[in-house]
């Protein structure tokens, strides 16, 4: 993970540097799958989610870049969203098996469990399918990438993604303060670990 983080002072260079490593990785990740052997698609969604984050650091300065980069990959993990979906719903359903202290008859939950076991497999197919053509279209991002006039990014513009993430994560804080509403802690928690405490580490790593 060290590596992901901006390790020196040429900004730019350091944004560039992160995201052939992550499109690379995550292609990595797609390319050796089996049926058998899935967890490289978790994997690979966990570096879009890196790259969204370092294009969140254009926003303020670059809109047009942010908004081509953060759509491309968010794009790409929800083509691969297939598998987690249905592993999902197989842990709701086993929790509530649990917890059912018989108000729902067995005989509705071994249903509904042999429904989705046939759909882990289509899922599982489903999830080879697209995790090829994701491999082919990072492949494709790769080659146009250092090709194209790279991003630029300084100190400035940190500055500024800092405190936008700050005011997010602050008016998200008072969101979940006044609501009993679990979803709006929630919502709080993670906006204040995707933009406050990810951008916090790279500015101490950098700053002088």
């Amino acid at each position: 993970m060290d590596s992901f983080v901006f390790q020196t002072k040429d900004l730019s260079a350091e944004f560039n540097r992160v995201v052939l490593q992550q499109t690379r990785l995550a292609r990595e990740q797609l390319q050796p799958l089996t049926s058998k052997q899935l967890d490289g698609i978790h994997e690979a969604r966990k570096c879009f989610k890196r790259l969204r984050a370092c294009y969140r650091l254009l926003k303020s300065a670059d809109n047009v870049t942010f908004r081509q980069g953060n759509q491309f990959f968010r794009d790409l993990s929800a083509r691969l969203s297939v598998l987690r979906d249905t592993e999902v719903m197989s842990q709701t359903l086993l929790s509530l098996r649990a917890g059912n202290h018989g108000l729902v008859a067995i005989v509705v939950f071994d249903q509904l469990e042999r429904q989705l076991a046939l759909q882990q497999l289509e899922a599982i197919t489903e999830a080879m399918t697209q995790s090829q053509l994701v491999s082919d279209q990072l492949g494709q991002f790769l080659r146009r990438y250092k090709q194209a006039e790279q991003p630029t990014l300084d100190a400035d513009v940190l500055l500024r993604a800092l405190v936008k993430s700050y005011t997010v994560a602050r008016r998200s804080w008072q969101q979940a303060r006044h609501s009993a509403d679990d979803l709006a802690e929630s919502l709080f928690k993670r906006r204040a670990s995707y933009y406050d405490v990810w951008l916090t580490k790279r500015w101490h790593r950098i700053a002088p």
